[in-house]
């Protein structure tokens, strides 16, 4: 392995090597023609210059700035990538001394790459910033470098050098012709290669748009000698005389110009689309067609024509792409990278675009499905691992095949609901591979281990921060500098390397340094700090610009106290945990920019820290939730009687879910008051109160002193009959119409005429009187920020340790020998319960690919998102929506490969069809409403491992 990375390190260095000297031959190419010294330090006379063409000389050199910062990119990508390579070595190689040969020789060579770069990104810059200073002050410059330069080569007598300045600049040919372009004037400069002059003039009337000039010089010059070269204008208006002048005199000599490639391997029609010029490529393309070609030329013209069309795509030049495919392109080429023009129209979800290009496709039979060559993904892949649906219906309809598989095995399908686009699976036709062993199913990561994850001890308490905010819905940067005028902001132009230091003040932790510019998310990749429980959170953040190895000079710093005690009481605290920390810049007053961070603080929780023997059980809010339909007969969810009949009707486990103090309920508001105030807003006695509003006067209560007695109770008188019971009914029908709960599904569930209701219950309750043999799931429903918003109501709640600790108090007296499962479809909470004990596993819920997708958590956002939180934390197991594993059957698999467990919920469960398939897939636990039912049909099935509970409902716990 060490050998292998010292192979990659070398091409890396020749490619990189090849990129520099490209980079410095443009330069030169440019200083050659306007008169600048190798490498200039600064322009000479700027201030009496033409400003047209320093114009052009800031163009050039912008251009260039532009190619320095790419390489930057390059270096960083390759630099971060190198970094987490070798830290695999580390853990696998045998040969630690050729590693760390290898590790020693690659940072060499980036000091070594990074030291050239940033001089020549700084001298560069500078020049570029000098140019447009100048050209933001009035002016009245006449002078031209590329004319002195031109004349004092060709004309040692100065006396001639201010009337042929002005012959050239007027477009006074005849002149022209005398002095430099005829036949004796051209044996006089036969030493200096006139043919190199003559290209010179052509790009000098150019800019000047000197007509006549332009068509003499053409004339003139060998047509071997023009070339892409010559094209340095070719943005210019006045370049199409020369185009025109040359498809008139020379058709051939046109098209050979018109295809020749400069260093860059770039003709004068890509120089046009760069230049965002669609007057001089219509020009260019016209003049093309106009010329009769050969077989050959016509199929290079096709070719080119082809990758100016995926550069005209990516550049978002759509009226140039149009322009290109009106000219007969070959549809197939592919770039470097093997993307066809098809294949980038849908990965940028240029939908108007890849019409065009799949009907001219269809139409001329071929192929839809080219394969790119990085990792094997056709164009309907791209767009269905970017969620785009009607690009995928769009594809579909031009005939691409949605059971190919790429070069890991994964269709088309499988990346769209690994990412969490089950809108576009909707879009596909459900499709099973071959075999069920490959693709996603044969993914391999390291065993996960038993939790070595932090414990959150007593006397201390650990804060977890994002660098980012963990929601979407937004275009708020983590780090956002270069909106103020600021010592950083010139530091980030000028190229210099920058990293970022994270610590807390007065922490025992080591502080945590993060490279800048950021490559990619942050929203999984928590930084972990250890504290005294009596010290303020006041975290810092730093900025340095580090100039050479090992040394850093601090440019920025910004600091911020993340404690909350003192906003909302001793109590609440925000929904809202982000915070952001103005940095203000070392050198100069005022702000440099800004940092945006996301944080949750773990407090220790005393108990509960050795781990029950006892095997993983799952359970859900009872007999299931409750849900409109009328097909089947339902008990109120959330009740004792529910979880009852579960345990009655053979489930092994059932599920049950649960908030704070101890109430056993689902949504976010106790919309049964007919308001939509939040649970953890109400007392345990209005919980209670509520919920006996439903109940008739006399109640006759069922006994609770042994499991016989619980699971044989003496059957009251029916509470649903009699006008009583119907006018009641009616009233709290009334109560509830103005609830957001009730208007969103149009009914609630254990309300009266809907369902066999009965009284809300309490986690003590069912701890207590459910028998021992019922293991729980127990789901902590916190508040989440999006179901405040849609509630309406501010976005404060319970603090997030009291809400888990009063949870965890009620396991800790009443759990017993209980088969519990911890989970929460919370990030935060999943985070905290893994730190806060270890006697009982933790899983992660999360509805990611459901639509309407009202939660913005980017952590649960996918399957693949929720895998890689799991794992972070070292949660026992991911529950998904069950479409994830109906359309993907090979996702379970690539879930429990992971090391995890694999569970499901959703009304499609309730289908036996859909509950076997699951089964035969792996799954591990389904959640569901109708136990019997599907537990009966796996039974019968006979080929079923998973465990059928109740459906994944919440129990909410108020304090």
């Amino acid at each position: 392995m060490a050998h292998a990375s010292q192979k990659n390190i070398s091409r890396f260095e020749t490619f990189r090597l090849q990129i520099a000297e490209t980079i410095d031959r443009r330069e030169n190419e440019t200083c050659r023609m306007f008169g600048f010294p190798t490498t200039p330090i600064s322009l000479p006379n700027i201030d009496s210059v033409e400003e047209l063409e320093l114009g052009v000389v800031r163009s050039s050199y912008e251009e260039l700035l532009l190619e320095l910062k790419e390489i930057q990119w390059f270096d960083k990508v390759n630099h971060t990538a190198f970094s987490k390579i070798f830290g695999k070595l580390a853990n696998h190689s045998h040969d630690k001394k050729a590693l760390d040969h290898s590790r020693s020789r690659w940072i060499a060579l980036q000091l070594r790459l990074s030291n050239s770069w940033s001089e020549v990104y700084g001298r560069v810059d500078r020049l570029v910033s000098d140019i447009r200073a100048e050209l933001a002050r009035p002016r009245l410059g006449t002078h031209s470098w590329c004319i002195a330069s031109l004349i004092s080569h060709m004309l040692p007598a100065t006396e001639e050098h201010d009337v042929l300045c002005k012959s050239l600049k007027n477009d006074e040919h005849s002149l022209i012709g005398k002095h430099i372009l005829s036949a004796p004037a051209r044996e006089a400069t036969a030493r200096n290669d006139p043919c190199l002059y003559i290209a010179d003039i052509i790009l000098i009337s150019i800019l000047f748009s000197a007509k006549h000039t332009t068509a003499l010089a053409i004339d003139v010059i060998p047509r071997k000698h023009v070339g892409a070269e010559h094209m340095f204008l070719i943005s210019h208006p006045s370049s199409a005389i020369m185009v025109s002048h040359l498809v008139d005199t020379a058709p051939t000599v046109a098209a050979e110009t018109l295809m020749s490639t400069d260093n860059w391997g770039r003709t004068p029609l890509h120089c046009a689309v760069n230049a965002r010029s669609p007057s001089v490529l219509a020009v260019l393309l016209n003049a093309l067609s106009q010329i009769s070609l050969d077989e050959q030329q016509s199929s290079n013209l096709r070719a080119t024509l082809g990758s100016i069309l995926i550069l005209a795509l990516r550049a978002g030049a759509d009226d140039m792409a149009k322009m290109v495919l009106d000219h007969g392109p070959d549809l197939l080429h592919q770039s470097s990278r093997g993307e066809t023009a098809l294949y980038c129209a849908a990965q940028l979800g240029n939908l108007p675009l890849a019409s065009l290009v799949a009907g001219r496709l269809a139409s001329y039979a071929l192929g839809i499905d080219v394969v790119e060559h990085t990792k094997g993904w056709t164009a309907l892949m791209a767009a269905c691992g970017n969620g785009n649906a009607n690009m995928a219906k769009l594809l579909l309809q031009a005939g691409s095949n949605q059971g190919l598989c790429d070069a890991r095995g994964w269709t088309a399908l499988e990346h769209a609901v690994f990412r969490g686009h089950h809108v576009v699976a909707e879009v596909l036709e459900p499709h099973q591979p071959s075999t069920g062993l490959e693709g996603p199913a044969n993914a391999i990561r390291a065993v996960h281990k038993s939790r070595p994850h932090a414990v959150c001890d007593a006397g201390e308490k650990i804060l977890v921060v994002y660098l980012g905010s963990t929601q979407g819905g937004h275009d708020r940067a983590a780090i956002q500098f270069g909106d103020f005028c600021s010592n950083i902001s010139d530091t980030f132009r000028h190229g210099c390397p920058l990293e970022m230091q994270i610590f807390l003040l007065g922490a025992p932790s080591v502080a945590k340094t993060i490279p800048l510019p950021l490559l990619d998310d942050q929203s999984h990749k928590p930084l972990i700090f250890r504290v005294r429980h009596d010290m303020p959170l006041q975290v810092v953040l730093n900025v340095y610009r580090c100039d050479v190895a090992n040394s850093r000079v601090l440019v920025s710093s910004g600091t911020s106290l993340l404690d909350q005690e003192h906003v909302l009481g001793d109590k609440h605290e925000s929904l809202i945990r982000e915070r952001t920390i103005f940095m203000m810049d070392k050198e100069k007053p005022g702000p440099s920019g800004t940092a945006l961070l996301s944080y949750v603080v773990a407090e220790p929780y005393p108990g509960l820290k050795d781990p029950d023997a006892s095997s993983c059980v799952r359970l859900g809010q009872g007999l299931g939730q409750n849900v409109l339909s009328r097909s089947f007969l339902q008990l109120g969810e959330n009740t004792v009687m529910s979880f009852l009949s579960a345990a009655k009707f053979g489930a092994s486990f059932v599920e049950v879910t649960r908030d704070l103090e101890a109430v056993v309920y689902h949504d976010f508001s106790l919309s049964e008051s007919g308001t939509d105030i939040p649970i953890h807003d109400t007392t345990l006695a209005q919980y209670k109160h509520v919920g006996d509003m439903h109940e008739p006067k006399t109640q006759i209560s069922c006994s609770f002193d042994s499991g016989v007695k619980l699971c044989n109770p003496r059957r009251p008188r029916a509470w649903s009959s009699g006008e009583e019971s119907a006018s009641k009914a009616a009233q709290l029908r009334q109560r509830l119409q103005f609830a957001v709960a009730f208007q969103t599904r149009g009914f609630k569930p254990n309300s009266r005429g809907d369902v066999i209701q009965d009284a809300l219950t309490t986690l003590e309750e069912l701890l207590v009187k459910l028998p021992l043999e019922i293991g729980f799931n127990i789901e902590i429903k916190y508040p989440r920020l999006h179901e405040a918003a849609e509630a309406g109501v501010a976005p404060v709640a319970l603090k997030i340790n009291t809400f888990i600790d009063v949870a965890l108090e009620k396991l800790e007296k009443h759990a017993g020998k209980r088969s519990i499962i911890l989970s929460s479809f919370t990030p935060e909470v999943c985070i905290l319960l893994s730190m806060k004990q270890t006697a009982y596993p933790v899983m992660l819920i999360t509805n990611a690919g459901k639509t309407p997708a009202q939660d913005k958590e980017l952590r649960g956002s996918s399957l693949q998102a929720a895998v890689h939180f799991a794992r972070m934390w070292k949660l026992d197991g991911v529950v998904l929506a069950c479409e994830t594993f109906l359309y993907c059957p090979r996702l379970v698999q690539f879930v429990k490969n992971m090391g995890l467990t694999c569970a499901s919920y959703g009304v499609l469960n309730n289908e036996p069809v859909n509950a076997k398939a699951q089964a035969a897939a792996g799954v591990d636990v389904l959640l569901v409403d109708r136990v019997k039912v599907i537990a009966d049909n796996l039974r019968d099935h006979g080929a079923c491992k998973a465990s059928p509970t109740t459906q994944d409902e919440s129990t909410q716990t108020r304090h």
